[in-house]
């Protein structure tokens, strides 16, 4: 009965963190504190934390305290390029008639003006020569009409920095398309919310060979982040089974060297994704180097001996920890115990954060070898005794499948201990979908894909997002795709005003 009333008194404290608290997986409470305060300098001898006596020389005590004054920060210098305009204050003529000015003061105060939605006209004027030929040539026709700039979407009523503002709204800042509509409609123009989601294919298709040279850079990078995320599908109308549809986007981060953020739609989480994503038209696998991710099974093809794709599996700890994260409220103490010895591994790689990979690995080979070494002969030892279905039992059979993966970014500086810039990449989406709720149909979701490829991409070099997509939307149409590389994120150069 006590065991069943702890189960659910976790399930409780996991939902009302998932709906209600924050998504953070630090360990902050005062009772966990207490549990894991004298784990820090453990080296783990295969004991539960329950069963070991504190190092008090190893330990110390750190105590904040919170001042019941308001504090402000120290206000921000206001850029010195942005627009300036005077506003003058003087006194009345008659109360400095007998007074000298001594002096001034100067404050400075940001204002804001709502977008401006303006038009271009677009004219062009037609010529006929004054001495017709008697039979004009492709070359030199008798009526000539000044050629339009080729620039975003062909008989579109948008503009290129219209529909990047459309982009940005809906996937950077997850603003759906009906609240779009009113805000448009506040400027005064009438922009259906049926013709915005009619564009963003559209655009999709125009920068599909923008995207193939994204992928083609991702595929030639030493290591790949992957990981997924659900999104609902509408059905269309008359569909069984429901308004919508799980479906997934896929997400996948090139390593320093390429630096390109790529998401994929999918229709199901099936093997077929990730095998589709890394396979050429003719069907021949076109990547054979370091993927790291979680241990979903849709990935297990990757990594299979026998198969063509022969990927190397790197594991992601930030994926181990949360196993026991999840049930440190059932299993306080071996968990604490856990999660003392993975921040010790992270202690160790803010360290090693500015070495080159060479001395990276042979820092983790001092110091984090034998952390991961002495945490995987606890959880052999622990799995002896725990129930392989309870949460503990599960997650420790999780450290122990992936202990090969696991311990793989141990043998090269290069690999990262975890695959969380993938993860902070898809929590975007995560936002956006509580906004925008579903992708209308899978032409949609491809197109949400590409948008959100380029807008992180973006992101991910400090890029403004509106400014990069109004100058890809304006100028890709244009250019021949062997100068489509100056688009690039990280090669992009902004245009001259």
């Amino acid at each position: 009965m006590t065991e069943t009333v702890t189960d659910l008194q976790a399930q409780v404290a996991w939902l009302s963190r998932q709906l209600f608290g924050s998504k953070s997986e630090r360990v902050i409470d005062d009772a966990e504190a207490g549990l894991f305060a004298h784990l820090r300098g453990s080296e783990g001898d295969g004991q539960s934390p329950d069963r070991t006596s504190p190092d008090e020389s190893s330990t110390s005590t750190v105590t904040y305290e919170r001042s019941t004054s308001t504090r402000r920060g120290k206000r921000r210098r206001i850029p010195d390029d942005l627009p300036r305009i005077e506003r003058v204050h003087d006194l009345p003529d008659d109360e400095k008639a007998d007074m000298k000015c001594i002096g001034r003061e100067v404050s400075e105060q940001l204002e804001h003006e709502p977008g401006k939605v303006y038009v271009i006209r677009h004219i062009r004027y037609t010529y006929a020569r004054k001495e017709p030929s008697v039979e004009p040539t492709p070359d030199k026709p008798n009526v000539i009409t000044a050629p339009k700039p080729v620039e975003g979407l062909p008989g579109c009523i948008a503009g290129p920095s219209l529909l990047a503002q459309i982009m940005v709204s809906k996937f950077a800042d997850h603003v759906p398309l009906y609240r779009l509509e009113g805000i448009w409609k506040r400027h005064g123009i009438e922009i259906a919310r049926s013709s915005m989601c009619r564009w963003a294919p559209q655009l999709d298709a125009m920068c599909t060979p923008l995207m193939r040279l994204m992928k083609d850079h991702v595929l030639a990078s030493y290591v790949i982040l992957a990981d997924e995320t659900p999104v609902n599908q509408q059905r269309g109308k008359g569909k069984a089974g429901g308004k919508t549809k799980k479906c997934y986007f896929y997400c996948y981060v090139g390593d320093e060297d390429h630096p390109y953020t790529l998401f994929d739609y999918q229709t199901s989480r099936s093997r077929a994704g990730p095998n589709g994503w890394f396979t050429d038209d003719h069907g021949e696998p076109i990547y054979h180097g370091h993927l790291q991710c979680d241990a979903y099974t849709g990935y297990d093809d990757l990594f299979d001996p026998a198969l063509p794709w022969r990927m190397t599996h790197t594991g992601c700890w930030a994926h181990a920890r949360r196993k026991y994260y999840d049930v440190r409220v059932q299993f306080p103490g071996p968990c604490h115990h856990v999660l003392g010895k993975i921040r010790q591994l992270y202690d160790v790689e803010r360290e090693a954060k500015d070495l080159d990979a060479e001395q990276r690995q042979a820092l983790r080979d001092e110091k984090s070898r034998p952390i991961v070494t002495s945490l995987l002969e606890w959880c052999e030892d622990q799995q002896k005794h725990v129930l392989p279905r309870s949460g503990l039992g599960e997650a420790i059979t999780y450290t122990l499948n992936q202990a090969e993966s696991l311990q793989r970014y141990l043998d090269d500086g290069q690999l990262a201990i975890d695959n969380n810039m993938c993860e902070r990449s898809l929590r975007g989406i995560a936002i956006g979908r509580r906004n925008w709720l579903f992708t209308g149909s899978e032409a949609g979701g491809r197109a949400a894909a590409t948008m959100f490829s380029l807008i992180a991409s973006a992101q991910r070099h400090d890029l403004e997002p509106w400014a990069y997509l109004t100058d890809v939307f304006r100028r890709l149409p244009a250019t021949p795709v062997s100068q489509i590389d100056q688009f690039l994120a990280d090669r992009w150069q902004a245009p001259d005003a």
